[in-house]
């Protein structure tokens, strides 16, 4: 092939390729808004679980509680004070949650490729993604994690690209991150993206060296993880057992399950006492038939469960403070277990599980009326694909590591930070276990196809290029400022 010269000055098409980013940006975002406003019209006013309504039942009464972060609920309050009906507030909510959703698969895809066609190519390809049709308008806090978070993220390429001059960018995506991490308990576990960061750039910045580097950066975060403590603190929120009472539980009890017939034996002996003492006489025999590998729900959720969602947030310490002993006595057991867990998890999740195209009952007496066509359609196809690989969690993970190795190769910096992410909010899922499914892997499950379809188009566009101008945009690793 024959390089074709471009007699352009380094900097004009540094400042051509700046606008056509821009462009790029701006149509993203105009996108992002009518997908939002469509699925409004198809969703009105948009999906609420017995979570949202119970969100929304704080946010209109102001009793907020702690098993989950009360921020979302506030944000609520917000829409409620600042719309005439519920309905009003309902559906600004969904339409502001659609819009940050698109925007910022978007807007990745816009700083990522160079072309107008892969843009719209790979924006495509995430729309054919049905599971994000209902995310768009269930009010669901995974959203908004990965939304600000992806913004963060944004905004520390921008940062990056100025030559880590532009340090309004650094403090504006710290602030986005830490709005992420203050939305959902096991957020915090992004915060190494903070840190890595912080500590690119005091090393560039300022002559300190690598220890005291590491120091700063992780100093920042802690106070980060520490101010997201704010509005579980304010006055008026009451507080509740800690939900990993609830999510060690499969763990505490699968590690007695699986220890050999002996050791099981000492074990439930030695347990007995205090699994009999918060959940009642006989309760330990009672759960071991129970025991389920990928999730014990049917211990809590029934009107008449076994121990309740209830007892286990009021009377389930123990099972933090004793798990590491259990563990250390029985780790065969805790091995075992942990084994059969993961293997489930990948044969069973899939992102079909958390979605909720309804609306449960809720104080603001809010129920479906959707405005144009669609709905019904939506929900049946829903149904009809739940078990294609379409709504498995896997394939993207899978498909997110290939793009994650050619994002890398191609020096695409802002794709790889994308997945890395997701991989981040995924392991809190691995270390506690929550239920028969990864519910909570929607960022994995946007993240991994985000990352592989931009790989792909950027793949693409780097083999046209060898017969192209050759363009100032070549090397998205090259700092460069925007202006």
């Amino acid at each position: 092939m024959t390089m074709v010269l471009d007699n352009r000055s380094p900097h004009t098409m540094h400042h051509e390729n700046a606008n056509n980013v821009r462009a790029r940006i701006c149509a993203a975002v105009f996108t992002a808004l009518l997908i939002s406003t469509l699925f409004l019209l198809m969703f009105y006013p948009g999906f609420l679980s017995r979570d949202s309504a119970n969100s929304w039942q704080q946010a209109v009464t102001q009793n907020y509680d702690t098993i989950k972060p009360p921020l979302m609920a506030i944000i609520q309050r917000a829409f409620f004070l600042s719309t005439s009906t519920g309905e009003a507030a309902i559906a600004s909510f969904s339409f502001v949650q659609g819009a940050l959703l698109w925007s910022a698969i978007f807007v990745v895809i816009a700083v990522s490729i160079r072309s107008w066609f892969s843009l719209a190519v790979c924006s495509a390809l995430m729309l054919c993604l049905l599971p994000l049709w209902v995310h768009t308008n269930v009010h669901w806090t995974d959203v908004w994690v990965f939304a600000f978070a992806v913004f963060g993220l944004l905004a520390f390429n921008t940062f990056y690209k100025s030559g880590f001059t532009h340090t309004k960018w650094l403090i504006i995506g710290t602030l986005l991150f830490f709005i992420s991490i203050s939305i959902r308990y096991n957020a915090i576990s992004s915060l190494p993206l903070v840190a890595v960061v912080w500590f690119i750039y005091i090393g560039k910045r300022h002559n300190i060296n690598g220890l005291a580097r590491v120091a700063v950066a992780a100093a920042i975060c802690v106070i980060l993880a520490l101010g997201t403590k704010a509005s579980v603190l304010m006055p008026g929120v009451e507080q509740q057992g800690s939900m990993l009472r609830f999510a060690l539980f499969n763990q505490y009890l699968g590690t007695i399950v699986n220890s050999n017939s002996e050791l099981q034996e000492k074990l439930i002996a030695q347990e007995k006492p205090y699994y009999d003492a918060a959940f009642g006489d006989g309760a330990l025999e009672a759960s071991i038939p129970l025991y389920l590998y990928s999730g014990n729900g049917l211990m809590f959720w029934p009107k008449d469960a076994l121990i309740g969602f209830d007892r286990i947030l009021k009377n389930g310490q123990f099972i933090i403070d004793r798990l590491p002993m259990l563990i250390w006595e029985s780790p065969t057991g805790f091995i075992r277990h942990k084994f059969a867990y993961i293997r489930g998890q990948i044969a069973h999740s899939a992102e079909y599980f958390p979605m909720h195209p309804y609306v449960d009952p809720n104080i603001l007496n809010v129920t479906s009326s959707p405005i144009i066509p669609g709905y019904r359609w939506t929900v049946e196809t829903l149904i009809s694909l739940k078990t294609s690989l379409l709504f498995k969690h896997w394939p993207s993970i899978l498909l997110g590591v290939i793009g994650f190795v050619f994002c890398l190769k191609n020096r695409n910096a802002l794709p790889c930070a994308v997945y890395v992410f997701g991989l981040l909010y995924t392991i809190p899922y691995l270390l506690s276990e929550t239920g028969l499914e990864w519910r909570y892997l929607l960022p994995m499950y946007i993240s991994g196809y985000l990352t592989f379809f931009v790989a792909v188009a950027d793949s693409i566009e780097r083999i046209f290029d060898k017969t192209r101008p050759m363009s100032g945009d070549m090397n998205l690793l090259s700092p460069q400022p925007l202006s």
